[in-house]
């Protein structure tokens, strides 16, 4: 990186690079840790790195310590929020088919806690999310070269995006490109970095401006959707003729209100549809598709409904499909891949779902 101040013509480099890995705390969220009162808190030496030290300790000094920083990571992922430009950057890289993971110096449980709680948690796989439980901590490579061995990627294809010096010397040393996001842009370690930029905004408005999409932008709706389950069946809605998408099948749902999450407007949006009231259960993988004038970002969530008592107030019809059976029907394109992942988590039986 040859300055302080972010440029697109570096970050454009990274803009075809389809494997990327993202630090949690600091990257992905507003930095909330303050890593001095944590330190005094497990009588940890000023200065020290925090796991290195207690990785120093006898097993019987060090497991209380653990358990304590646990405990204090998870009061701070309650108290956290999404990044400048993070849900947006995650989800134009989730859109254009982009391999996405986390590697965090945190807990697995913990950074899952935090990405639902930021609205990230669908965007990355379990698997693809590495603790510290997971893989040796950063600064070592480990964790970015078991992603790469997951994704058969090889390292000139990988990307590591990070705030922090820990950051930086893992991804060089695994052979990945690296991107420094510093609010303050002061960009203490230019020698480590590749790309400097102040927010995650930021990068995604490079890559973009490299992409050269020629067309203009399209609107992109981000939508929740709820494929409900009564009896072995899972509702379908046909859209009506005067709609987007005329006489596609869809599971019902509806766009996203500002300040809504999707739980929120599920809620809403099958209470004006069909005057159904729900339970809402798992979520299944978030799913972007583009169609010819716009772009939609699926949330989905398994449901049950309360009762069978439904009235069409938008779409044409409704059916009760056997799972199997449900690709019978003509449906939206976005709601295939949907359909696909309801598919085969009820194949592997988790609780919650059905056995077929």
């Amino acid at each position: 990186m040859k300055n302080n101040n972010s440029n697109c013509l570096d970050a454009a480099s990274i803009a075809g690079r389809s494997h990327w890995v993202f630090d949690l705390d600091g990257t992905l969220t507003v930095a909330v840790h303050d890593f001095a009162a944590i330190r005094r808190e497990l009588s940890i030496p000023d200065g020290s790195d925090i796991l290195g030290y207690l990785s120093s300790l006898p097993g019987h000094h060090a497991r209380p310590l653990h358990l304590r920083l646990q405990e204090i990571e998870l009061e701070l992922s309650a108290v956290t929020e999404a990044a400048n430009g993070a849900l947006e950057l995650v989800e134009h890289l989730h859109s254009v088919g982009a391999s996405l993971g986390v590697l965090t110096r945190n807990t697995r449980e913990n950074a899952l806690r935090t990405l639902d709680l930021i609205g990230l948690g669908g965007y990355f796989a379990v698997d693809d999310i590495l603790g510290r439980d997971e893989s040796l901590p950063k600064p070592a490579p480990d964790g970015i070269r078991q992603l790469a061995g997951r994704w058969n990627a090889d390292s000139a294809a990988m990307v590591m995006v990070g705030d922090y010096l820990y950051d930086l010397q893992a991804g060089r040393a695994a052979g990945a490109l690296t991107v420094h996001v510093d609010s303050t842009r002061s960009f203490r370690w230019p020698e480590l970095a590749d790309v400097g930029v102040g927010t995650l905004g930021e990068l995604l408005a490079c890559i973009r401006k490299d992409t050269a999409e020629i067309e203009p932008l399209k609107p992109h709706l981000h939508v929740a959707c709820a494929v409900i389950e009564r009896n072995g069946k899972v509702l379908a809605a046909q859209r009506s003729e005067t709609m987007n998408l005329p006489l596609k099948w869809e599971f019902p749902g509806g766009k996203l209100e500002a300040g809504e999450t999707p739980q929120q407007c599920l809620v809403r949006e099958l209470r004006e549809e069909l005057a159904l009231e729900i339970n809402i259960g798992p979520a299944l993988p978030i799913v972007s598709h583009s169609y010819e004038t716009f772009r939609v970002t699926l949330h989905p969530f398994v449901c049950t409904p309360h009762d069978d008592v439904m009235t069409l107030h938008e779409h044409r019809a409704v059916a009760w499909m056997e799972p199997e059976r449900m690709l019978e029907l003509d449906w939206a394109e976005a709601d295939l891949p949907v359909i696909a992942d309801y598919l085969a988590r009820s194949v592997v039986g988790p609780k919650g779902a059905q056995n077929l």
